[in-house]
């Protein structure tokens, strides 16, 4: 649930916020900080929306959970959840610094 709801409120930044943001970057010493790492991060987000949605169907799913082989696909779709989160979080900082350097015209 609040994965659908940091896409709302992330969507509604992103809409409404981020083209001064992105002018800035791309007017800096870092404008491959958004050509790269933010389309990364918009198409590692709806993998991970996919996926977050996935995870309550399989533990509420009475047939799945008993076998082996459906605990060990929950377990690895968790991982990639978790890996996939550390990848938006990273990129996030490197525009983030992208935005800095901007701001410092450097």
């Amino acid at each position: 649930m609040f994965i659908w709801l940091s896409y709302l409120v992330g969507g509604y930044y992103y809409v409404n916020y981020y083209p001064a943001d992105r002018t800035l970057i791309m007017a800096g010493p870092m404008p491959w900080a958004h050509a790269f790492f933010m389309e990364v991060k918009e198409h590692i987000f709806f993998m991970l929306l996919l996926l977050a949605t996935y995870v309550p169907i399989v533990v509420y799913s009475e047939d799945f959970l008993p076998e082996k082989g459906g605990r060990n696909l929950l377990f690895t779709v968790a991982g990639l959840i978790f890996i996939l989160g550390l990848i938006m979080d990273g990129s996030g900082a490197i525009i983030i610094m992208g935005a800095k350097c901007g701001l410092l015209g450097r």
